[in-house]
């Protein structure tokens, strides 16, 4: 008798959602692939958004919404954390901070 495979239900997900999916996973003690089960997830499509999410040496992460004003700077928001950042501000320092507040 041939086994049949579960159909997974495609659906879209935001980044949001991935997010969520991704720190879920790492809190879970699961495989990926127990995880991606569990979840009914494509183990290639969370391993793509597992590794998007990483936060690569030098660049600050991903999962990073920077909203500007005109002249009046603008803020950053990672990981629940909104700072207000002026139009003065040096570069260094604002990857310095956002370093610390992506880290785990």
């Amino acid at each position: 008798m041939k086994k049949s495979k579960k159909k997974q239900v495609l659906r879209k997900r935001s980044e949001t959602d991935w997010q969520g999916l991704t720190s879920k996973y790492k809190r879970s003690g699961l495989s990926q692939s127990e995880f991606c089960r569990s979840e009914d997830i494509k183990l290639s499509t969370f391993s793509y958004w597992l590794y998007r999410g990483s936060k690569p040496e030098g660049s600050g992460g991903l999962f990073c919404e920077v909203t500007a004003k005109k002249d009046q700077g603008f803020e950053v928001e990672k990981n629940g954390f909104r700072v207000k950042v002026p139009s003065n501000f040096r570069p260094e320092a604002l990857k310095a901070l956002l370093e610390v507040v992506g880290a785990p």
